[in-house]
């Protein structure tokens, strides 16, 4: 067993080292409590490295959850790993794999579609100030000539300038509600995936 758990142990990067301790501290006085051989943990539970990425797995979900309440932000490179854990975990079962690439083709198709809908609204955004300041250098050319024309495309220009200055931050809420929606549907199945394996880490550390 404590072989069994030092290969765990292998897999646990990412996981501060007091809290990898606390959890396989937990673990090691369930296994004996319950007294399972290392026949009876292979056959729950996998093995070391197919355990390891389930606690991992675990262990981000409900930070990024502890995270989502508090004043600090989610660690990006956490949830980064957060979807290949999922993704990993999907491709794990073969009686999973018809699943795992219906929902992977889900996935692309909502990245696809998110970006899509991201490079538009930063594109226009972009456009719409780099715009305004190139009618407003414009309209410097033509003040000599007519001074009505100077104003009109004056006018033109604070008001792309102005739009591009309002739609950035509306644009900048936008792609962040857009990942939140595509992280909950990320955990939604990384909830399912841990539900079915049965780990626990909240109460463990």
């Amino acid at each position: 067993m404590n072989n069994y758990l030092n290969e765990v142990q292998k897999h646990l990067s990412g996981i501060p080292q007091k809290e990898t301790i606390e959890l396989l501290e937990y673990y090691e006085e369930y296994f004996l409590d319950a007294n399972l051989t290392l026949e009876q943990i292979i056959e729950k539970y996998g093995t070391p490295k197919k355990f390891a990425q389930a606690l991992k797995m675990t262990y981000f979900l409900e930070h990024d959850d502890e995270n989502s309440t508090a004043v600090q932000p989610q660690n990006p490179k956490h949830r980064l790993q957060l979807v290949w854990l999922i993704v990993l975990g999907l491709f794990a079962s073969p009686l999973l794999l018809p699943v795992a690439l219906s929902l992977f083709l889900v996935l692309f198709a909502c990245c696809i579609v998110l970006f899509a809908l991201l490079f538009s609204c930063y594109i226009t955004v972009i456009a719409l100030i780099f715009s305004g300041f190139f009618t407003l250098i414009s309209a410097f050319g033509i003040l000599a000539q007519s001074l009505i024309t100077f104003i009109f495309f004056t006018g033109i220009a604070f008001v792309a300038i102005g739009l591009g200055f309002i739609f950035t931050p509306l644009t900048l809420e936008f792609t962040h509600i857009l990942f939140n929606l595509f992280m909950k549907f990320i955990k939604w199945i990384g909830y399912k995936l841990t539900k079915k394996s049965n780990i626990k880490v909240r109460g463990a550390i």
